[in-house]
C-alpha cells in the first residue's frame, strides 16, 4: 500500500513539474498566466509599454506596441534573478511573446550606481556560462537541434552569443551577453555594460 501511495505521488510530481516546464509553450490568458506563476511565488512587479520587434523576420524595421506583464521569480537562486515577461499585443489583445530574462534591466536600473555589483558579476563568467548551457541542453532536448548558433561576440571585452529554434507555431530565441571588462561610456557611463541570459519564446 505504502508503495502504490508513494508511486501515484511520484507521478503527481512528475505530472506537475512537466505541466510547469511546457506551460509557456503555448498562449494563455492574463489569469491563466497569474494562477500559473503562483506556482513560484511569484510577484507581479511591473506592468510596462514595450515594443517588440514583428514576427517572423529581425530584419524587419516594424514593431508592435504590447503591454507587458513582468513576474518576478523571487525563488529563483541565480544573481541576476529571474524575470518574466508576458508580452500582449495592445490590437488583438493576445499574449505574443514570453520573455525569460536574467539580467538588470527588468525594467530599469541604474548601472552607474552599482559599479561593486556589476565588478562582481563580470567576475563569474563561469555561471553565466554554465547556467545558459544548461538551459541549451533542456531546450535541445524538448525541441532538438536548433536552427541556427552563432557567437557574435568573442573578444577580451565581452561575449555574445544567439541560439535559435524556429518551430510550426514558435520561434525561440537564447542569447547570452557577457561583459567581461567594465566600461566607462562619455554620456552613458556604465549603462552599456550587460550582463543578461535571455529566453524569447515568439508565437507565430
Amino acid at each position: 500500500m505504502k508503495e502504490f501511495i508513494s508511486t501515484l505521488l511520484f507521478l503527481f510530481v512528475l505530472t506537475t513539474v512537466f505541466a510547469q516546464e511546457t506551460f509557456n509553450n503555448a498562449r494563455h490568458s492574463l489569469p491563466e498566466i497569474i494562477k500559473y506563476e503562483s506556482n513560484f511565488n511569484s510577484i507581479l512587479g511591473d506592468t510596462v509599454d514595450f515594443r517588440i520587434q514583428e514576427y517572423p523576420s529581425k530584419e524587419s524595421a516594424n514593431s508592435i506596441s504590447t503591454t507587458s506583464y513582468i513576474f518576478d521569480r523571487v525563488n529563483d537562486t541565480f544573481i541576476p534573478r529571474l524575470h518574466v515577461w508576458y508580452h500582449f499585443d495592445d490590437n488583438a489583445h493576445e499574449l505574443i511573446g514570453v520573455r525569460y530574462s536574467w539580467g538588470l534591466y527588468n525594467p530599469s536600473f541604474d548601472a552607474n550606481r552599482n559599479r561593486p555589483l556589476l565588478e562582481k558579476l563580470a567576475s563569474d563568467e563561469k555561471s553565466f556560462r554554465k547556467k545558459y548551457s544548461q538551459i541549451h541542453e533542456d531546450r535541445k532536448k524538448e525541441f532538438g537541434v536548433e536552427t541556427r548558433n552563432e557567437i557574435i561576440v568573442d573578444a577580451e571585452h565581452a561575449y555574445i552569443q544567439e541560439i535559435t529554434w524556429e518551430l510550426d507555431d514558435k520561434i525561440i530565441e537564447l542569447s547570452i551577453s557577457f561583459t567581461r571588462e567594465i566600461q566607462d561610456f562619455p554620456g552613458i557611463g556604465l549603462a552599456a555594460n550587460q550582463f543578461n541570459i535571455e529566453e524569447f519564446i515568439r508565437f507565430k
